[in-house]
């Protein structure tokens, strides 16, 4: 009995070591497949999310084109070629193939895209609605060497006025046409950046039937790779009307985030641990030298997992910063956010996060923290950085929990889109604002005058409305030239401003045509006087480059709330008779609205 029980002992080791070690790396493989949903997870959201910020890149550039055309109901297809060139479409505008004006006020040649069905649905709806909206999946034909691929076609309506109008019936009867952009979904998908999807194939439908007639994008068929796994997930988006399935479905061959599955390594470890305590069992001596040579592999193991992590840490294409949860200590930055912010690593390590001036505004970073404790991440969360110089750029902050050996950290990671929140502003402006004076264009101005007949009606204070129009302005293009005429557009704008308050709006809505708002006036004889100053400043020379002195005047008309109107259409048409009375009175003057007036 004796002789077996060393054999016994042996036995009875490896069995014990043998259970522990499978169980812990049934555990981690069954975090590494959590890992690897939540991952799945991310890039859905990573690629949804871009698809929502392209269409809302495009859906600006049409605004674009739409206050355009709010500033003149009849647009020459050179003058909105001239202005989609001007935009300077970049990378995040990739997809679409053109900008056009269809309709009424068409600009595009070729088929009218009223024919068919799918894209009058379309159509009829932007219409109605007054706002954006797409068709359904449509097969482009191939163009040059490529395959053909799915597309659909965006429209925004354009209307007279450049606003839409209140009810179902003014929209149809003063419908302009429309903004049209076809977009090739292959082109979209393909400059959409993030590096998380080239991981997971990626399937688009259009609507909520998976079905092949209704697939519009499919990654296996554009890269030619196919990798079948039971693990995918699916988020439906809408847009402009339509509902898209968007599916990305994680390759069998792609291997969980370096540092998350460490199955291998616990059964390697497990392995050697438990042959350790059987040989150790067995005999000390060759127990002993069969434990030395299971320690060296796993150290060289080890080595290379954590080598494999530094380089991937320190290759990341965003800013990663490591700190402790207790005091905000750094313990660690990338290469990347010294090469983002300026700092370096011994600026940083060893120093709290809140003793460095990194975020512009404290309170987003406490609302940061507190969001990662609360959830134990955040996401995309966009604060102002400033970097060692100073000078501060726009970032998208992610952060998470995590362990290191068994301390809790903090890591917050820092992506900078400063070019494209520049890029956003300047489309913004373009929007609101007349390109040759700078000034409100008419529906950044209407916005206003309504913002402040909504304080006076609420305060019971009154404002004026001036239309002005320029007098013999159209004999100065005639001889001198549109470039010498724009030129006078300019200053005559500048010498506007220069007599307002800095309360009062000056905009263009059109031509030679002005507005002004002065929101707050105490009678009518603040308004003539305003109109007076603006009459006198504009009779001054005007000496334009080329050596050309140009003499103009005025012709004003104005209205006052709440004598001559009570909302901005009333307003307007008052002040707008009041401007032409003006002019059949002998231009280069002032009138004041009077509800006695015959009607014209």
């Amino acid at each position: 009995m004796n002789r077996f029980r060393p054999y016994l002992l042996a036995v009875m080791v490896f069995t014990t070591a043998g259970v522990a070690s499978y169980w812990l790396w049934q555990h981690e493989r069954h975090n590494a497949e959590l890992d690897r949903r939540a991952n799945l997870d991310f890039s859905l959201r990573e690629i949804t999310s871009s698809i929502e910020q392209r269409m809302a890149s495009y859906r600006q550039v049409m605004l674009g084109v739409q206050g355009l055309f709010a500033a003149s109901d009849r647009v020459e297809p050179r003058v909105l070629q001239a202005y989609v060139e001007a935009l300077q479409l970049g990378a995040d505008f990739v997809g679409i193939e053109e900008i056009s004006v269809v309709g009424l006020l068409s600009t595009a040649g070729g088929v009218d895209p009223y024919v068919d069905p799918a894209r009058r649905v379309a159509m009829d709806s932007a219409r109605d609605t007054g706002r954006l909206t797409m068709t359904g999946k449509l097969e482009s034909p191939p163009t040059g060497g490529s395959r053909s691929q799915a597309s659909f076609v965006m429209f925004l309506p354009l209307y007279k006025g450049g606003r839409p109008p209140a009810t179902l019936a003014d929209r149809r009867a003063s419908l302009l046409g429309w903004v049209m952009a076809p977009v090739r979904i292959n082109d979209l998908m393909a400059s959409l950046y993030g590096q998380r999807a080239l991981a997971n194939d990626v399937k688009i439908h259009d609507g909520v039937k998976m079905s092949p007639e209704m697939l519009m994008f499919d990654s296996t068929l554009v890269s030619g790779l196919r990798h079948d796994s039971p693990v995918e997930l699916t988020e439906y988006l809408v847009l402009a009307g339509r509902t898209w399935a968007v599916t990305v479905r994680s390759r069998a061959d792609a291997a969980a985030p370096s540092g998350k599955d460490s199955s291998t390594l616990i059964a390697l470890g497990g392995a050697g641990f438990t042959l350790l305590l059987t040989m150790l069992a067995w005999v000390l001596i060759t127990g002993r030298a069969r434990a030395m040579a299971a320690a060296t592999r796993m150290t060289a193991e080890l080595r290379e997992v954590k080598e494999r992590f530094e380089l991937i840490f320190d290759t990341s294409p965003d800013g990663v910063v490591v700190s402790r949860l207790s005091d905000g200590i750094i313990v660690d930055i990338n290469n990347r956010f010294t090469a983002l912010t300026g700092f370096e690593r011994e600026d940083l390590l060893g120093r709290p996060v809140s003793d460095i001036r990194l975020w512009a505004n404290p309170a987003e970073y406490r609302e940061f923290v507190n969001e990662v404790l609360e959830k134990g991440f955040c996401e995309n969360f966009e604060a102002n950085f400033f970097m060692k110089d100073g000078t501060a750029r726009v970032s998208l902050i992610s952060g998470k929990q995590l362990l290191i050996r068994n301390v809790p950290h903090f890591v917050s990671i820092a992506r900078d889109i400063s070019e494209r929140k520049e890029t956003e502003l300047r489309m913004a402006h373009m929007a609101q604002h007349d390109p040759l004076t700078g000034l409100p264009n008419r529906a950044l101005f209407y916005d206003r005058l309504q913002q402040e007949l909504a304080h006076a009606k609420r305060d019971r204070t009154r404002l004026a409305l001036m239309f002005l129009d320029l007098d013999r302005f159209k004999s100065v293009n005639d001889t001198l030239g549109h470039a010498v005429g724009d030129l006078l557009l300019k200053a005559a704008a500048l010498r506007m401003i220069e007599c307002v308050r800095q309360s009062d709006t000056v905009g263009r809505i059109g031509g030679d045509e002005f507005v002004v708002l002065l929101p707050v006036i105490t009678n009518d004889q603040d308004a003539l006087l305003m109109a007076l100053k603006i009459r006198q400043a504009l009779e001054e020379p005007f000496s334009l480059s080329g050596g050309h002195t140009v003499h103009i005047s005025c012709s004003t008309g104005i209205a006052t709330y709440p004598e001559h109107g009570d909302d901005e259409i009333e307003l307007s048409r008052n002040a707008d008779a009041a401007m032409y009375l003006a002019k059949d009175l002998g231009r280069n003057r002032a009138e004041l609205f009077s509800p006695t007036w015959p009607a014209r």
